[in-house]
């Protein structure tokens, strides 16, 4: 993901994701994937700028406060997954805090989301996806002292700057994915990818698409 949506040098990356140099990350790379990190960045930026961005999407660049959400993890794609949306179903377990909660927006977490959509323009398979479903708290509340059901884990949001794309049902996600990655592929002089998972908000009359960047 970070070789495709960012402009970070190899070295970088490779100390992002653990590695003690460039060499041993390119090793490992080329193990795993058959390709270098530099060919496998050229072989990308081929696919990411065919010019095929959708249509009928508008993204923006928002900065955000902290706050905090409370989030369950399941093993699926949020495609196959009903309920979302449905405050009921994201606090299924959360019922005796629905009265402290009732100011809180349903919102869903995507860690391999990005991934997913990397490997599909580049025409391989992605066999692991999580989906993290729950509330995004109010600017008024604090959850520190709640205790949670052991499924539930709460996650700080610290103040950060997203793209975000509005679209009116869950299945525009894709739509609104692919177009958000073409328009910051468009300003990465400005704006990348942080890497942290994007998000989607149910807000009153649509849905909100927000990737974490860093600039």
């Amino acid at each position: 993901m970070l070789l495709a949506l960012t402009p970070l040098n190899i070295a970088q990356i490779a100390i992002r994701c653990g590695y003690q140099n460039h060499s041993s990350f390119s090793r490992a790379f080329q193990r795993r994937y058959q390709f270098s990190p530099r060919n496998f960045r050229l072989k990308l930026k081929t696919t990411f700028h065919r010019p095929v961005p959708p249509h009928g999407f508008n993204t923006r660049i928002e900065k955000t406060t902290g706050r905090q959400m409370i989030l369950m993890r399941l093993y699926k794609a949020p495609e196959h997954i009903k309920g979302l949306g449905d405050e009921s179903y994201h606090a299924m377990q959360l019922a005796c805090l629905q009265t402290r909660l009732r100011r809180s927006t349903t919102i869903i977490a995507l860690p391999d989301i990005l991934a997913d959509r990397i490997n599909a323009l580049n025409n391989e398979s992605f066999h692991s996806y999580r989906t993290d479903i729950g509330l995004y708290l109010s600017d008024t509340d604090n959850a520190q002292d709640i205790a949670l059901p052991v499924l539930y884990r709460r996650v700080d949001i610290p103040t950060h700057y997203y793209a975000c794309t509005c679209f009116d049902s869950l299945a525009g996600l894709y739509g609104a994915l692919t177009h958000t990655i073409m328009y910051l592929l468009n300003r990465q002089d400005v704006w990348h990818v942080s890497g942290h998972p994007p998000q989607v908000l149910w807000k009153a009359n649509h849905l909100e698409l927000r990737i974490p960047l860093i600039g």
